[in-house]
């Protein structure tokens, strides 16, 4: 691929418009089956990408197309959630010209959540990733140079929040919440 020879940084210019120091998770949008979706948690601590019965509904996919593959997928807190299925979809990263499309399989969960996907190592390798958590920047290689994906902080800490307040109708001592499925 021709601008494939580039090299791929991240700098202080690329934390203009972040609140810096900060802990918080990468979150960025993308198509998926030509949709936009802006809440995507993109993490190398899942080697799946997994997608919610919730999401593939307002993307106008129903269980019915589901591959009848079932997994168990365990948690950050080593909690077992079974997935209902699986899927191939699209998924386009960047903005024009610099862009990457690109086919991804999910494990398709039935459960509540903030994210709308999260997009796992494998997803990520499918894109040719390189992260930087600290920049909350993903890029990667197109035919016309290196493409970005920025993750947003208000996103994020939206996300953080939903997930806290959830955890709080369980147990209303919980003060901070780890990022699970």
């Amino acid at each position: 691929m021709s601008g494939s020879d580039d090299d791929i940084k991240f700098s202080n210019e690329d934390l203009r418009g972040l609140e810096v120091p900060h802990n918080d998770a990468l979150v960025v949008s993308m198509m998926v089956a030509n949709t936009r979706l802006d809440k995507i948690f993109c993490t190398t601590g899942f080697s799946h990408s997994i997608i919610y019965l919730s999401t593939l509904k307002r993307l106008g996919i129903s269980k019915k197309d589901l591959r009848p593959q079932k997994e168990t997928v365990r948690g950050a807190l080593g909690e077992e959630h079974k997935s209902v299925g699986k899927i191939t979809l699209n998924v386009t990263a960047g903005d024009r010209p610099r862009f990457r499309t690109f086919m991804v399989e999910f494990v398709v969960m039935d459960k509540p959540t903030a994210y709308d996907i999260i997009f796992g190592m494998k997803g990520l390798a499918e894109m040719g990733a390189v992260i930087s958590g600290y920049h909350l920047l993903i890029r990667f290689r197109t035919e016309a140079g290196i493409g970005e994906v920025r993750g947003s902080q208000q996103i994020a800490r939206d996300c953080e929040k939903a997930i806290l307040e959830e955890a709080r109708l369980k147990d209303p001592s919980i003060k901070k919440v780890a990022v699970v499925m």
